[in-house]
């Protein structure tokens, strides 16, 4: 069993270290080719309607998002409440845009930030995940702000599943991988054993104690060197079943596709939707 090691440097900033952990993973956690098609697809339908590039706003600074809008040298504006992980997530870009701009913004305050109606398409990737359910609306209501009429909000979201693993089944499961991926083992620690369905949430595990591994020293072994990749902690992810989110973007949006990939784990849990202002 080989793990990918992290070169750890002294007084190294948060952001590098981010940085470098973030190289390491793959999708899930990191939007795919696949995915970007789909985008691509349609943004190339409205530069053929409208005859000029869309204006698009990406929440978040996802690099892979970044470097396609900058094959098209489409005007972008990024926003993120930590200017940190625009240093971070600029480690890894695959190309520069000279016509994108950063805005340190919360989300929920970008309308406050952007011109009404001044944008055609609004990414995501798991942005909806990692804002509070109770805030939902005012994040859709941003949104809806900033898009111009007929414009677009496609995010990539994650999904609770109906039928979870129990522990045992996830370090069953690790002792008979040779090879383990960190990507899949934090999905399955996380979205297995963590998710709270009364509260809509899934959080970080605490899995310093690792009495669940029984006398297995291959597991502990892998459950170690994931508390050194993703420290336990204060963590949350709003994570509503399919149904119930389906009906929460229906009550704001015009909802045109829900799309799904096939070429990574967990893609049966993480739909890309394609929805419209009202």
């Amino acid at each position: 069993m080989r793990f990918k090691k992290i070169k750890k440097e002294k007084n190294i900033a948060w952001w590098q270290t981010f940085g470098k952990t973030w190289m390491t993973l793959t999708a899930p956690a990191r939007p795919p080719k696949s995915v970007i098609k789909i985008f691509e697809k349609q943004f190339l339908n409205f530069i053929k309607k409208n005859k000029r590039r869309p204006r698009v706003l990406i929440l978040g600074c996802t690099p892979e998002y970044r470097s396609f809008c900058a094959k098209y040298r489409l005007p972008v504006i990024f926003a993120d409440i930590n200017p940190q992980m625009k240093k971070a997530m600029d480690m890894i870009l695959e190309r520069k845009n000279p016509n994108e701009r950063f805005i340190h913004s919360d989300w929920l305050k970008i309308g406050q930030k952007i011109p009404a109606g001044s944008i055609d398409f609004v990414l995501g990737d798991f942005s909806t995940n990692n804002i509070m359910y109770a805030d939902w609306p005012k994040l859709f209501a941003n949104i809806n702000k900033v898009l111009a009429p007929g414009g677009r909000f496609m995010p990539r979201d994650y999904v609770a599943k109906e039928k979870r693993m129990t522990k045992a089944e996830i370090f069953r499961k690790i002792k008979r991988t040779k090879k383990i991926n960190y990507t899949v083992l934090w999905w399955d620690l996380i979205f297995n054993i963590c998710y709270y369905p009364k509260t809509d949430m899934v959080r970080n595990p605490l899995l310093s104690d690792v009495a669940y591994a029984g006398n297995s020293l291959k597991v502990k072994k892998v459950i170690k060197r994931y508390i050194e990749l993703f420290p336990p902690n204060e963590r949350w992810w709003t994570t509503l079943t399919r149904k119930k989110l389906d009906g929460e973007y229906k009550r704001l949006f015009r909802m045109l596709a829900i799309k799904y990939v096939s070429d990574y784990p967990y893609c049966d849990i993480t739909p890309i939707y394609i929805l419209e202002r009202k």
